[in-house]
């Protein structure tokens, strides 16, 4: 039973965010029937509290002895801080400000701090997390003010653009992912240098995100002006770093390396056509050659699993979280703590997405409009037999009562006034009122 709660935190006004009451996730198979529900609770009341902690330090993340924070350390802890009723990251450190002083519209990896510390990959994320706060949050009047900005960021990336549409020899450091990238770590990219994958399809999600935040706004030519972009450098990534053979997306143009991270990205931003999609997800599910994600580029894994209806694998890819639980730490790290290398923080913002995935993707629970303007539910519970959520909205808490059984489900959802959607299970679709709706 999972069991998701909304009371926000004391003393944080700006944290009006959810919390999980009683399990990060319990699955409810044969073989854990027997286990004594005491000890996985504690543990996993423990992680549960630790994102507190973790959400605390969203604006001034712990690595080491630095207290400041990176767009990227915070782009999927906005989901997960701010939650469905969040994404208050860019209100806190108000980073179009920064961004519009700056020539080049390139996002500071850091704030607060002295020093100037880049990286395209991280300025993608601007964006994106725009366009998060698009969608869960109704403050229109507070999103057009970004809108300069946002312009002005987007335009500095078309900079960088080669003549195929691709983004090339990115400026500062391109952060993707603490993991065992070929060649060694290269501090955390890819690739150092040249043209790769995962940069390009970063880049295509930041122009569907402008995209996105233009229509929002009723800005019909920034929006179809970026989705022109987007499609364009889309089209490059597939033409370009497509490998028949295995079908796979490699991640750089010799083919030396294939990830989690170009699948997953293409996945999700629908970015292959059906039948490479297909193939890709078959690799992607099924091959175990493929570099791995790691704690904050799993967002975008478990972003994929939701997207091709995958709850169960989202559900087992907590168990890096419950490890945390076995070691004895109450938050969540920053990146693997093995033997050839080190977690780096032990308190992470970027961590701590399982909290927004437990509710936009195993329960399924998402705005379908702009500012939360219709909400979709669509579950994908995998082993678990009983969902039971609060979710915080601009427009009041939904609450769900779920039971799946023999392929069913059953249950109550109370959507608060002004506020309806659809219920989607398997096929078939409910309407979704205001008030109380019987499954």
């Amino acid at each position: 039973e999972v069991l998701l709660d909304a009371p926000g935190f004391a003393g944080e006004k700006v944290l009006d965010a959810f919390v999980l009451a009683d399990h990060l996730a319990e699955q409810e198979s044969a073989e854990e029937e027997d286990e004594p529900d005491d000890e996985r609770g504690h543990g996993h009341r423990e992680i549960a509290g630790g994102q507190d902690l973790v959400h605390r330090d969203d604006d001034v993340d712990v690595h080491l002895d630095e207290r400041k924070a990176g767009a990227a350390d915070v782009g999927p802890d906005a989901e997960d801080a701010g939650g469905p009723d969040g994404l208050v990251l860019p209100e806190r450190l108000r980073i179009d400000a920064r961004v519009r002083e700056r020539e080049d519209g390139r996002v500071g990896f850091n704030f607060p701090t002295t020093a100037t510390q880049d990286g395209a990959s991280y300025t993608f994320m601007f964006p994106m997390m725009l366009a998060d706060f698009a969608l869960w949050r109704d403050e229109a009047a507070w999103l057009r003010r970004r809108m300069p900005g946002l312009v002005h960021t987007m335009e500095g990336l078309r900079a960088c653009e080669n003549g195929d549409g691709l983004v090339a020899n990115l400026p500062g450091w391109n952060f993707h992912d603490w993991t065992d990238w070929p060649g060694g770590s290269n501090g955390g990219c890819a690739e150092a240098a040249g043209t790769n994958a995962v940069n390009n399809l970063l880049y295509v999600y930041a122009l569907k995100s402008a995209a996105a935040v233009a229509d929002a706004l009723g800005e019909r030519e920034f929006a179809a002006a970026y989705r022109t972009r987007a499609d364009r450098t889309s089209a490059a990534v597939v033409r370009m770093f497509w490998d028949e053979a295995k079908g796979l997306l490699s991640d750089d143009l010799g083919r030396r390396s294939y990830s989690e991270h170009a699948q997953s990205l293409a996945l999700v931003l629908d970015a292959l056509p059906p039948e490479k999609a297909a193939r890709a997800t078959e690799g992607l599910l099924a091959r175990t050659d493929l570099v791995r994600t790691t704690v904050y580029f799993r967002h975008y894994l478990f972003e994929a699993y939701a997207k091709i209806g995958r709850g169960d694998l989202i559900l087992k890819g907590l168990d890096l979280w419950r490890d945390y639980v076995a070691k004895g730490l109450t938050t969540a790290e920053e990146a693997p703590d093995t033997d050839r290398s080190e977690s780096r923080s032990d308190c992470h913002a970027w961590s701590s997405h399982p909290l927004y995935h437990l509710h936009a993707s195993v329960l399924g629970l998402r705005p379908s409009a702009p500012f939360f303007g219709a909400v979709r539910i669509a579950p994908s519970p995998g082993t678990l037999r009983r969902i039971r959520a609060t979710t915080p909205t601009p427009r009041g808490d939904v609450v769900c009562s779920l039971d799946f059984e023999n392929g069913e489900a059953h249950g109550r959802i109370v959507l608060p006034e002004r506020l309806s959607g659809e219920f989607l299970w398997r096929g078939r679709r409910m309407e979704l009122v205001p008030g109380v709706n019987d499954l």
